[in-house]
C-alpha cells in the first residue's frame, strides 16, 4: 500500500501562508490539535526562506504535543491522513493522491507509526477481500491488526471505509438482516472501539434498523453514537431511507421500506437527537408517502407534526408548542392536500384546506394571526380538489365554491378557470368546458397550454372528432390574431395518442389508487366491469409506425443491433404528423406537431395497449425499444 499525499500547493502567496501561520499559532494557544491539521493541509511543501517563522510555528505545536504522531497514517485512496516531514525546510499531508508524485526522499521522511506501517499489506489484501464480496475473510484478517489506541478514533475510523461500503451495499440491496449480521461480526473485532466513529457504517447500521423496524437497537445506537448529526444529516437518511427498493423477482424495483416505518424513523430521529428538519424535508416525506399510496401513514405524521398524536409505542409523548412552530408553513398543508388528492382522499384534503387556514396558531409571535381568510390561491386549491376527485369531480361543491370566491370579491385568474375547465371535462361535459373557456377568452384572461390540453382531452375522450378539429381551426385563427401564440405540445400529442388507443386515464388512475391501497377485491371487479379491448395487434403497430416512423420490423432490427453493441441511428425526423384514417381530410390536423413530440409517455402508452390486447410480447418489444431511445425513463435493462 503506497503512502498518500495530497499536492503540494507550491503557487501560494506570501500573504495566505502568513494566514495559515497564524492559524496554527491560534489552534495551538486555545489548544485546537484537530484543526491544525486541516490547514496544514494546504500548505506549500517547500517553507521559503523568508517564511521561517511559519515553520517555527509549526515546530512549536509538533514539540508541544499540540500535533501527535497519531495524526500521520497510511492507508488505501478512501482516507486522508495529515503528517508532517521530519525536514527543516519541507512538510507534507498524506491524501489521495499516489506515493509516485513526491520524490523518494520525501517518502523516508514522512513519519509513520510503526504499528500501521507493519500492516499495509494487510490492509490492502482487506480491502481486496471486501471488493471481491469476501467479508467474512476481511473481518477475520482484521482482528489480527491489534488495536489499543484511544487518541484520534475519528482519524483511524476512517481505516474502516472499505467495511462502510460493504454494509451500504447490503443497505441498497435490500440485505438487511444479512447487513445487521455483518455489523454485529465486526463489532466484535478488536477495532470495536473504533467503529462507532465511522460516520458511514453508523449510518448504514442505523438505516438498516430503521428499514426492518427494530425501534430498540435503532435507539440505542443513536444514544450512543460518537459522531455528530444535524438536521441536514437526518434529512439526507431520510431520504435515503425512502428511496430503497426492493430486489426481488416477484417485486422488482418497487419501493421496500413501509410508511409507518419511514415516519416512524423521523420520530426517533428528532425525539432522541433533539432536533428538527425543517419544512420542506417534511413536505417532501409527506409527498412520498402520498405517492406510493400510504396516506394513512402520511396523516398520522401530519398530526404528529401538529402536535395532535404522540410518538413511540404508547403514543404519550407529544411534541412541546415550541417544536410544532415548523407548521406555521403553508407547504406542509400544501404536501399534504396533494397527497390526499392523489389518493382521492376529498374528506382528508378538505379538512386539511381548513387547517391551513389556522395554521397561525403555532407561531411563537403573540401577535401573529392566528385565523387568516381565503385568498384567491386558497379557493383555487379548493377547487382543484373537488374538480380531481375520482371518479367524478363533486360539480355541486365545485359551483359553490366558484361562488363563494366571487362573493368574496376575488378575481378568477388563468389557474381557475383551467380547474373549472377540468371539473367539467372529467365529469364528460366538454361543451360546458368549452363555454368556460368562452368565459376565459371574454375576460381577458389568456389561456395556455394546460387550457388546450384539458379541452383537448374532453373531445377526444368522447371521441368527437369534428369538435377536435373546429376548436384546433380556432387556435390557429386566434394565433393569426396574434391574440396568443401556444403550440401543441407534447402532451396534446399523448393526449390524442390515448384517443387513437382506446385508453380511458381515469380509469387507469382509480385502478392505480386501488393497487396502492392493495384494495385486490375491488381491483378485480374493475377489471371484469371494463369492456373488451377494442383493437387488434396489427392496428396498434400501424398507429406506432404512423406516430412514430418505426415499423415493426425496425424496431426489432434495433433491438438486436443495440444487443450486439452496434451504434444505433437516430430517430427519423419524420416523426412530426398523424396520418392514421381520423386524419385524412384537409382539416386543421394538418402538420400539427412541427418538432419531436414522441417521447418515452408515448412508449407507456403503447405498452399499455398493447398488454390490453394480452399481446405481451409487442409489449416487451417496445420496452427494450424505449430503453434503447430513452434510457432515464427504465433503471435497469429489460430482459430480451
Amino acid at each position: 500500500m503506497s503512502i498518500l499525499l495530497y499536492k503540494s500547493c507550491k503557487r501560494l502567496q506570501q500573504s495566505r501562508i502568513r494566514h495559515f501561520s497564524w492559524h496554527i499559532s491560534h489552534s495551538c494557544q486555545v489548544r485546537l490539535p484537530t484543526s491544525i491539521p486541516s490547514c496544514l493541509r494546504w500548505l506549500p511543501s517547500t517553507i521559503p526562506t523568508s517564511e521561517v517563522a511559519t515553520y517555527s510555528t509549526i515546530t512549536t505545536a509538533v514539540s508541544s504535543q499540540h500535533i501527535s504522531r497519531h495524526h500521520i497514517f497510511t492507508g488505501n485512496n478512501l482516507f486522508l491522513y495529515p503528517a508532517l516531514s521530519t525536514s527543516t525546510t519541507h512538510y507534507s499531508t498524506l491524501a489521495a493522491q499516489s506515493s509516485m508524485d513526491i520524490s523518494d526522499q520525501q517518502q523516508q521522511e514522512v513519519l509513520l507509526p510503526m504499528w500501521l506501517k507493519a500492516y499495509e499489506d494487510e490492509f490492502t489484501q482487506i480491502q481486496q477481500l471486501l471488493n471481491n464480496d469476501q467479508y467474512d475473510d476481511a473481518v477475520r484478517l482484521l482482528a489480527t491488526i491489534p488495536f489499543h489506541h484511544k487518541d484520534y478514533l475519528t482519524q483511524y475510523a476512517k481505516l474502516l471505509d472499505p467495511y462502510a461500503i460493504h454494509l451500504e451495499r447490503r443497505l441498497r440491496k435490500g440485505k438487511w438482516d444479512q447487513g445487521i449480521a455483518d455489523y454485529q461480526q465486526l463489532i466484535s473485532s478488536p477495532w470495536s472501539s473504533v467503529i462507532q466513529y465511522n460516520r458511514r457504517i453508523f449510518k448504514a447500521t442505523v438505516l438498516m434498523y430503521c428499514a426492518i423496524g427494530n425501534w430498540d437497537e435503532c435507539e440505542r445506537m443513536l444514544k450512543g453514537r460518537k459522531i455528530n448529526m444535524t438536521t441536514t444529516t437526518v434529512a439526507r437518511m431520510m431520504v435515503t431511507l425512502m428511496g430503497l427498493k426492493t430486489m426481488t423477482l416477484a417485486n422488482k424495483h418497487s419501493y421496500a421500506v413501509t410508511g409507518k416505518n419511514i415516519g416512524r424513523s423521523l420520530q426517533a430521529f428528532e425525539h432522541i437527537l433533539d432536533i428538527q428538519v425543517n419544512a420542506e424535508t417534511l413536505a417532501k416525506i409527506l409527498r412520498y408517502l402520498g405517492e406510493r399510496g400510504m396516506i394513512e401513514e402520511a396523516h398520522r405524521l401530519y398530526r404528529w407534526a401538529r402536535g395532535e398524536r404522540g410518538y413511540g409505542r404508547q403514543g404519550k409523548s407529544r411534541l412541546t408548542p415550541e417544536k410544532t412552530k415548523r407548521c406555521t408553513q403553508s407547504i406542509i398543508y400544501l404536501a399534504m392536500i396533494e397527497s390526499a388528492v392523489l389518493n382521492n382522499d376529498t374528506v382528508k384534503a378538505e379538512r386539511i384546506w381548513h387547517e391551513r387556514m389556522y395554521r397561525g396558531q403555532f407561531s411563537t409571535d403573540p401577535k401573529a394571526i392566528t385565523f387568516k381568510p381565503a385568498t384567491l390561491s386558497a379557493y383555487n386549491i379548493l377547487l382543484n380538489i373537488y374538480a380531481s376527485q375520482l371518479p367524478a369531480p363533486n360539480l355541486a361543491r365545485v359551483q359553490r365554491t366558484y361562488r363563494r370566491l366571487l362573493n368574496n370579491g376575488h378575481t378568477p385568474n388563468a389557474f381557475t378557470y383551467n380547474t373549472l375547465i377540468k371539473a367539467f371535462v372529467n365529469v364528460g361535459k366538454p361543451s360546458s368546458a368549452y363555454q368556460v373557456f368562452d368565459t376565459m377568452l371574454h375576460s381577458g384572461t389568456k389561456p395556455d397550454s394546460w387550457t388546450i390540453n384539458l379541452m383537448l382531452r374532453g373531445w377526444i375522450e368522447k371521441r368527437e372528432w369534428n369538435h377536435v378539429e373546429n376548436f384546433i381551426q380556432r387556435l390557429q385563427q386566434l394565433q393569426q390574431d396574434d391574440l396568443w401564440n401556444i403550440e401543441l405540445d407534447k402532451y396534446a400529442f399523448n393526449i390524442m395518442l390515448q384517443g387513437f388507443l382506446h385508453l380511458d386515464t381515469r380509469m387507469f388512475s382509480v385502478e392505480r389508487i386501488l393497487k396502492a391501497h392493495r384494495d385486490w377485491s375491488h381491483v378485480r371487479h374493475l377489471q371484469q366491469k371494463s369492456q373488451p379491448y377494442p383493437l387488434s395487434t396489427q392496428t396498434i403497430w400501424d398507429i406506432f409506425e404512423a406516430v412514430s416512423g418505426y415499423r415493426k420490423d425496425q424496431v426489432l432490427y434495433y433491438n438486436h443491433q443495440h444487443h450486439h453493441h452496434s451504434s444505433i441511428p437516430s430517430q427519423s425526423s419524420t416523426i412530426t404528423t398523424i396520418t392514421t384514417e381520423v386524419f385524412n381530410k384537409e382539416s386543421g390536423f394538418v402538420n400539427l406537431f412541427q418538432q419531436q413530440v414522441f417521447n418515452q409517455v408515448s412508449c407507456k402508452l403503447f405498452i399499455k395497449a398493447f398488454t390490453l390486447a394480452k399481446d405481451y410480447h409487442s409489449a416487451e418489444i417496445i420496452k427494450t425499444w424505449m430503453f434503447i431511445s430513452y434510457p432515464p425513463i427504465l433503471e435497469k435493462k429489460p430482459s430480451t
